[in-house]
């Protein structure tokens, strides 16, 4: 190999060294972007009909919520600015937002709402009565295992899903953090 041939090769060795960090960086931004937005929706929403309903637990979620989702994009608007803290910020919301998650379903789980089909209106009862496949006694009996169930996999949901995006994105900060700054740019942590 010529000098001009090692010195190509070499150069493109570094392009692509500095592009594997960016597209991560980028990776990270859209995944942050879609996860936190969508937590401050469904916060938002929570927030909204728990006040409607004057259902203090669904306010209380729904604040939470909007925090941990808000908390990511502002770990996300850090990451774009390869602020040293970004990577706290996000694992931080994860963890935020599994703490939320594990909160209510763990307080629904061990005081459990009252439910049975005679909450709803005489209309609604009516309606879902017209079917005669149905054996809405036995179904009104399961209810609360099925409710139950309900929590259960929302606690295994978040688990796994907040949960891997806190290694993720710890992950991702880590790698981050190891490339060596480019020549005339400040290095800063993920």
């Amino acid at each position: 190999m010529s000098p001009a041939d090692l010195q190509t090769q070499s150069n493109t060795g570094r392009r692509s060294e500095r592009a594997v960090p960016e597209r991560l960086r980028q990776r990270v931004a859209l995944i942050s972007l879609l996860n936190g937005g969508s937590i401050v929706v469904f916060g938002v929403v929570s927030l909204v009909l728990g006040a409607l309903f004057l259902d203090l637990a669904g306010v209380l979620v729904g604040l939470a919520a909007a925090v941990c989702g808000g908390i990511e994009l502002r770990g996300r608007t850090m990451s774009l600015t390869h602020h040293a803290r970004s990577g706290a910020w996000l694992t931080g919301s994860q963890l935020g937002a599994m703490l939320v998650i594990l909160t209510y379903c763990g307080k629904n789980l061990l005081w459990p709402p009252a439910w049975s089909f005679s909450h709803l209106s005489p209309d609604a009862q009516a309606l879902l009565q017209a079917n005669p496949n149905v054996d809405w006694e036995l179904l009104n009996e399961m209810m609360p295992e099925l409710v139950r169930l309900i929590y259960l996999a929302g606690i295994l949901a978040s688990l796994i899903y907040q949960g891997g995006l806190f290694f993720y994105y710890s992950w991702a900060a880590r790698k981050l953090e190891r490339r060596p700054p480019s020549v005339g740019t400040e290095h800063r942590k993920f």
